[in-house]
């Protein structure tokens, strides 16, 4: 594997033949499937969120905070010539101290209420803004790539036979925990073999790439064919 992480099953056993692409071994992947379920929740809330800001502010929520700020004025109003009639009656000594800064503290609290309402309802108006929608496509990539990763991982999970061939050595069981790149199956290709055959040089002189031979190993006879002559010499 080239990644750690604990066997969850061994598919072949020793002796046994596999083809090519057949798996022979898998990681336990309850993490990781965790995590893809997780970031995909997180992938489909930023796409809401993105698809939402490409279509812009609804008209129903234009009116919601147009008919907020219409009454945070009316709010205002009262609350001005409220300080108004007060400011009034404490210059000719009608009322306390403590009334006119409730006056004033009414008409300052309805003030700003009114140029929040004010500033929502403009940018609503407005319409998105380009860096709102850079910064959330950016989160959506982001998650993507995530995903993208885990995916990766979970591909990794599995051990697959490169070649045809016969299991001839099985290292791990389910259950234990493979090192990166640690061996789990030995796998012996049982067609398209090589052999590598030290001939003198002259002897070498005489073979041509593609020449068929037979070759001949303990006693049985193989076909071959002649696919590279390597200058080095053995010092044995």
């Amino acid at each position: 594997f080239e990644l750690p992480g604990k066997i969850n099953t061994i598919n072949v056993d020793e002796g046994e033949m596999v083809t090519e692409g057949q798996i022979l071994a898998e990681l336990d992947t309850e993490t990781l499937n965790a995590q893809r379920n997780a970031i995909a929740a997180r992938l489909d809330q930023a796409n809401a969120v993105l698809d939402e800001l490409n279509a812009g502010p609804r008209l129903e929520k234009i009116e919601a905070a147009r008919a907020t700020m219409t009454a945070a004025k009316s709010q205002f109003d009262n609350a001005f010539s409220n300080w108004k009639r007060r400011e009034k009656a404490y210059e000719s000594n009608a009322i306390s101290n403590e009334e006119i800064d409730q006056a004033r503290f009414a008409k300052a609290t309805a003030q700003a209420n009114l140029e929040a309402a004010q500033q929502q309802l403009s940018e609503l108006e407005a319409g998105t803004r380009k860096e709102q929608l850079v910064g959330q496509e950016s989160v959506v990539k982001q998650l993507e790539a995530e995903a993208n990763e885990i995916e990766v991982a979970i591909a990794k999970s599995q051990l697959v036979a490169p070649f045809a061939g016969t299991v001839t050595r099985r290292y791990l069981d389910p259950g234990s925990v493979a090192a990166a790149s640690g061996p789990v199956v030995k796998l012996v290709e049982q067609q398209h073999l090589e052999a590598w055959i030290g001939l003198p040089v002259d002897i070498v002189a005489q073979l041509e790439i593609g020449d068929q031979h037979d070759i001949l190993i303990g006693g049985n006879s193989f076909e071959g064919e002649v696919l590279a002559k390597i200058s080095e010499l053995d010092p044995t």
